[in-house]
């Protein structure tokens, strides 16, 4: 029945057209609504038209249909869609009566996405197939369905809000196959109280096939990847519908496709959550937001949420996965699937992107000596210490590396192929190796900056830790520089350890004892005489730090004519009587002697002369009567600024007596 204002107002328009054209009053039907409104027809043709429809005779204003979205585009089958319709009414939302969305092709009235609301019982209806009837009456919000052979009405997920004018309906439909193909017209139409009706055509939509969602790639597509290494993996997922139509993502790493024990990682789409499967693969664990302060973890993995990260763009869905293997995983040979669900259920299943090899990394552990200064031109051992946990026989490769920076370039640069047994030096572009000799053979393998000597080379296998002794000579080119002492390792799934560094050395060449003169005589003690000693440094006479002359029936600094000249600081020594300390520090030049129980050094005749990398000491020397009798050596010693020496070299033989009375 109508309320009595509306019932006034129907009386007034009523008199008005009996007054204007002298008409008897008759009897108008009081279901006003049912009168005035555009039903489906019985034959099937031109049932809805765009226009205004009001009731004959009738004053007011129409209602009106404002929107209708989406306005164009395809329409899925056995996909849930939303169409948001928007009404109007001047006199208020109140005012609307009924509210519908008609989407069909024009020539026919069967077949058609027809819903309609009663906003005065606020009840929900489809059309029957036939197009004469409706089915329904649910309110919206109600968990149940409506349903004809062509569409679904989601009563649960339908719903109405009105503000002021204008009334807003969230329709939630899905489409059935029977519709596939079609071109269809989306119409809206409103009826207010009054029976004033607007019919608008707003859209135009084709019904097309759902389209499943795809799985697009997964990058790296190849690699080795170390356990306990955060590692980013990015996939990418696709839905013709949108990204926001994607509802889970997923990654799964494992030696076949299986959940079980495998890093198995799902990011939920729709509530923004990331998951990690359980270690038996029968359920998700976490629930945490990309970008969270947080790690999910099963026995085989860890998933860095805070470091994942989700990136819609058009129709794709790209997500970085954070991931740690864990050692679990290690040695298994893993392909690399995506797979991803839409909100219809619909899946591209498993696609297999990549295939990695899992493995715990090696690592360098040692090399000794750490320090110290290295002679040019010596042979020298460097015992350097390679780990792997997989066991030592994992181990690829093990290298050393010196240089004054880390580069293969000009370096002593060395390599033993585990593999393959063999040793390598690194060429002078440090571009390629040359050797490939079998450790203890006799040959040496060189380039202009070392000499790596085979035979004494060893290496040994202890558990999971390779020790290469490196028997080295340095050559002249490397001399001068101070150099880091770097080593390296690579297994056999390709992970390395990196070059670390160990140690530092300076490399240097040994300073030269030349000459002595006289290289023999018999001398009367208690007369000053002149020894001439010459010292050499390659590196320049700058170079030599301190020159010493030994004189005595042994080598050694007890009861000895044992003199030093430290050339840093121009200084001349003589040693004590036990041989345990210097005394004097006097320039040469100076008017004065040092002395012990053995020998004096006249410092004012002992000169000091330089020339290229030579130099010449002049020792004034007088042979005390203590030294009287005794058949001498002559030696003498250098060092220089690295701390290289030349030891003690033997060029001269004395006698010493008593003068004559």
């Amino acid at each position: 029945m109508l309320n009595s204002n509306w019932k006034s107002r129907l009386l007034v328009t009523l008199l008005l057209v009996l007054a204007c054209h002298g008409l008897m009053l008759v009897c108008a039907s009081a279901d006003l609504g049912e009168w005035a409104a555009i039903e489906p027809g019985s034959d099937g043709t031109d049932y809805v038209s765009d226009g205004d429809y009001l009731p004959t005779g009738a004053l007011g204003s129409t209602p009106a249909n404002v929107s209708l979205l989406p306005a164009s585009g395809p329409l899925s089958v056995d996909k849930k869609l939303t169409f948001v319709c928007t009404y109007s009414d001047a006199d208020g939302y109140a005012d609307l009566a009924d509210c519908r969305l008609i989407v069909y092709q024009t020539s026919t009235a069967t077949g058609a996405i027809y819903v309609r609301y009663d906003c005065n019982t606020n009840l929900l209806y489809v059309l029957n197939d036939d197009g004469i009837g409706w089915t329904g009456g649910v309110a919206p919000g109600t968990e149940t369905i409506l349903s004809n052979s062509y569409i679904t009405l989601h009563c649960e997920d339908t719903t109405v809000g009105g503000s002021e004018n204008t009334l807003t309906i969230n329709w939630s439909i899905t489409v059935k196959s029977s519709m596939l193909g079609k071109v269809c017209g989306g119409w809206l139409y409103c009826l207010d109280q009054l029976g004033f009706v607007d019919i608008d055509r707003l859209a135009t939509y084709t019904i097309v096939a759902n389209q499943a969602p795809s799985n697009v790639s997964l990058t790296p597509t190849s690699g080795v990847i170390p356990t306990d290494v955060q590692q980013t993996y990015t996939s990418v997922h696709s839905d013709p519908d949108g990204y926001a139509n994607l509802a889970d993502c997923r990654l799964l790493i494992n030696s076949t496709l299986s959940s079980v024990n495998a890093a198995y990682v799902l990011y939920d789409a729709n509530a923004n959550k990331l998951y990690v499967i359980n270690d038996a693969g029968t359920g998700w664990i976490g629930g945490a937001e990309p970008g969270s302060a947080t790690t999910i973890s099963n026995s085989f993995m860890t998933l860095h949420c805070q470091q994942t990260t989700v990136t819609p763009s058009g129709n794709n869905l790209t997500v970085n996965w954070s991931i740690t293997m864990k050692p679990t995983m290690a040695g298994k040979i893993c392909g690399g699937w995506t797979y991803c669900k839409d909100d219809e259920g619909l899946t591209d299943g498993f696609d297999r992107f990549a295939t990695y090899s899992i493995g715990r990394p090696p690592s360098n552990v040692s090399l000794t000596p750490t320090t110290g200064v290295i002679t040019a031109g010596v042979q020298q051992t460097y015992t350097a210490v390679y780990s792997d946990a997989d066991g030592s026989a994992n181990l690829a490769d093990c290298r050393l590396l010196i240089n004054s920076t880390l580069t293969s370039v000009g370096a002593a640069y060395v390599m033993y192929d585990s593999n393959a047994n063999r040793l390598y030096v690194i060429n002078d572009a440090g571009t390629g190796w040359t050797g490939g000799i079998v450790p203890g053979t006799a040959t040496t393998i060189q380039n202009s900056y070392v000499i790596l000597h085979c035979q004494q080379t060893t290496v040994t296998p202890s558990g999971n830790n390779l020790t290469v002794n490196w028997s080295i000579t340095m050559k002249p080119t490397m001399a001068g520089k101070v150099c880091g002492g770097w080593t390296y390792c690579r297994d056999d799934q390709g992970m390395t350890d990196g070059f670390d560094r160990f140690a530092t050395y300076t490399i240097g060449q040994l300073p030269a004892n030349v000459s002595l003169s006289p290289t023999s005589a018999m001398f009367p003690t208690s007369f000053p005489q002149t020894y001439t000693a010459v010292y050499s440094d390659p590196d320049g006479y700058a170079n030599l730090a301190d020159c010493r002359l030994l004189i005595n029936s042994t080598l050694t600094s007890v009861g000895a004519a044992y003199v030093m000249y430290d050339c840093n600081a121009n200084r001349l020594y003589v040693v004590n009587d036990s041989g345990t300390g210097w005394t004097g520090g006097i320039v040469p030049g100076t008017a004065t002697t040092i002395q012990n129980s053995y020998v004096i050094l006249h410092c004012q005749q002992t000169t000091v002369s330089p020339s290229g990398n030579n130099l010449t000491v002049n020792w004034s020397i007088t042979v005390k009567p203590t030294m009287a009798g005794k058949t001498c050596g002559g030696w003498t010693y250098c060092r220089d600024a690295q701390g290289l020496i030349d030891g003690f070299d033997r060029f001269a033989t004395y006698q010493y007596a008593l003068p004559p009375d």
